[in-house]
């Protein structure tokens, strides 16, 4: 009897027997992964190299996390941190290279005019030329007056247009000089803070590259581009105007070193200088001209109390000598109303 024919999609194949029934073969085929809409299964092995584990320690680098945004936050954060190089010797240069530029314009044009000059002596001289006549006479450079800027020939007006744009560009650059050069330069206690900021980070990493941190070494090219201001009134830490810092992190932390005193402790500190020091000029030369004999010897002491406050005055208040020496002498004055009393 003929064979059943198979269907498609049946599991299995159906036959007739000997004996008159139906035999079954069941084939066996692997059975595909139901799709699914979640997450794809993990990669082989084999699919994709593993990515490397962090180096510990190396978590945060500053110059990753820092950077130029918290050292940008930090010289922002008080007026006086905001130092930068004024670059006078390259600047110099450039002020002398332009200053060439023009005398070498300003040699054409005296040389164009005398050219001018001479060729119109020629015409004078020339009987057999055209009167009044500009053509046919060495290109129309006979007959051109020095003295008229109206119909000038077109090489003088385009020389003079370029030394107009050149002058202007050379004294925009010198009206700038003047003033970067008006700037003071920056005080050493602040260049020293910077650095300090920079020193933070030497165990775990530069912040700012080696190279680029390197413009705090030129210590005579450095200046405030915001001056005239006081620092201390001027910072954004709301607490008290201490210097801060940033951490790896970025976020800001408190720091004190011995040049970063606390604004309070250093006006204390300077009042008391100031105090002890006028108490002992003042008080130690009276004792002294009481404990010693005879007028020479007390205008001794006075002129060596004098001298030395010159020498301290002079020192402090180097932009003010008048005030220096109006001081010594009201001192001088009052030390020496004591030698005749003690004379009696």
């Amino acid at each position: 009897m003929a064979t059943a024919p198979r269907r498609p999609g049946n599991e299995g194949d159906i036959e007739r027997g000997g004996g008159g029934g139906l035999v079954i073969h069941h084939h066996h085929h692997p059975q595909q992964p139901p799709a699914t809409s979640g997450p794809s299964s993990p990669p082989q092995p084999h699919s994709a190299p593993p990515l490397p584990l962090p180096i510990p320690g190396n978590l945060n680098p500053p110059w990753k996390h820092v950077g130029y945004k918290g050292y940008s936050a930090f010289l922002a954060s008080r007026d006086d941190l905001l130092v930068l190089r004024r670059f006078s010797a390259l600047s110099t240069r450039v002020a002398l290279s332009l200053q060439h530029e023009l005398v070498v314009l300003e040699r054409e044009l005296d040389e164009m005019d005398g050219g001018f000059a001479a060729a119109g002596e020629e015409e004078d001289d020339d009987e057999g030329g055209d009167e009044g006549s500009d053509e046919g006479n060495g290109g129309g450079r006979k007959g051109v007056s020095n003295g008229c800027f109206e119909d000038d020939v077109e090489e003088r007006e385009m020389l003079m247009r370029i030394i107009g744009e050149r002058l202007r560009r050379y004294y925009k650059f010198i009206a700038q000089q003047s003033a970067i050069r008006k700037y003071p330069l920056a005080p050493r206690q602040t260049v020293e803070e910077i650095k300090q900021w920079h020193r933070a980070f030497d165990k775990e990493g530069d912040a700012i590259d080696r190279d680029e941190q390197s413009y705090l070494e030129m210590g005579g090219d450095l200046v405030c581009v915001v001056h005239g201001q006081d620092g201390r009134q001027t910072g954004t830490d709301e607490r008290e105007g201490e210097p801060s810092s940033w951490d790896h992190t970025g976020s800001r932390r408190r720091r004190r070193t011995g040049l970063e005193w606390h604004w309070a402790e250093a006006d204390l500190a300077t009042a008391v200088v100031i105090t002890v020091g006028g108490a002992v000029m003042v008080l130690a030369p009276m004792w002294i001209l009481w404990a010693v004999d005879g007028t020479r010897t007390r205008l001794g002491v006075v002129t060596a109390f004098v001298g030395a406050l010159l020498a301290l005055l002079s020192f402090a208040l180097q932009r003010y000598p008048l005030v220096a020496i109006g001081a010594v002498a009201l001192y001088a004055a009052v030390l020496m109303l004591f030698i005749p009393v003690y004379n009696s």
